[in-house]
């Protein structure tokens, strides 16, 4: 009866073991499967219009007023040269973007989101989504560290430019996981330089060491913290 007993508990042992990689292997299928969806699908109540500004980028707003926004914003950013070329190469990459908008993008201004995989770095790509604040005006909701120690705008434009500088590295398998903000912000200062030139103004470029980590607002064309202290710039 012992011997016995001790059969079938080994039994059921090596059962399970046999078990376990193909029960491992169904969830690890349907995490994949569940982040995908939700890295191109934004929440339910985030969209209620939705609009093609290319085959493969799809915008979700609250408003009509909010769509013509962005497509103005995207218009403009196509003007430069580096702009238009982003642009380009997230269309044809053969993954969808999808770019919402939301109120809790109001502290980042933005957030470019994907499934956390290999094909993001291996040439592959995944398709994406962009999380931005559309009720911004165009001089900006955030400001952000310049080379010159202070702080400096970050117009609308510019911040959905480096947003896109993400989404076109994670959709093309080019993103420097490592170093994701300095690639963004190295492509974002040539963009800076481009839009600088377009416009005839002078050019204020981004640090590639981040910011300080304190959140500084832009109101009324000032740099400010959520307690309102003036940061000379």
């Amino acid at each position: 009866m012992f011997k016995h007993n001790i059969l079938l508990i080994v039994a059921k042992r090596n059962c399970l073991l046999t078990l376990l990689p193909l029960v491992l292997t169904f969830f690890s299928l349907f995490s994949s499967y569940s982040l995908a969806n939700r890295a191109i699908e934004p929440p339910h109540n985030a969209k209620k219009e939705s609009y093609f500004y290319a085959p493969n980028i799809l915008i979700h707003v609250d408003n009509f007023g909010q769509a013509i926004k962005l497509f103005k914003w995207l218009d403009l950013i196509k003007l430069t040269n580096i702009g238009h070329q982003t642009l380009q190469s997230i269309d044809s990459s053969g993954h969808q973007l999808v770019i919402y908008h939301s109120d809790s993008a109001l502290l980042s201004a933005g957030v470019t989101g994907a499934p956390l995989s290999s094909n993001l770095t291996n040439g592959k790509g995944e398709s994406v989504y962009i999380k931005f604040y559309l009720n911004m005006e165009f001089a900006g909701s955030n400001c952000v560290m310049g080379k010159s120690g202070k702080y400096i705008k970050f117009s609308a434009i510019e911040n959905l430019f480096h947003e896109l500088v993400h989404a076109k590295h994670k959709m093309n398998g080019t993103w420097l996981y490592f170093d994701s903000e300095g690639q963004a912000i190295r492509e974002e200062n040539k963009f800076r330089k481009e839009w600088s030139i377009y416009r005839s103004t002078e050019v204020a470029l981004r640090s590639e060491y981040g910011d300080r980590g304190d959140v500084k607002f832009n109101r009324n064309n000032r740099c400010v913290t959520r307690f309102s202290q003036l940061e000379n710039n």
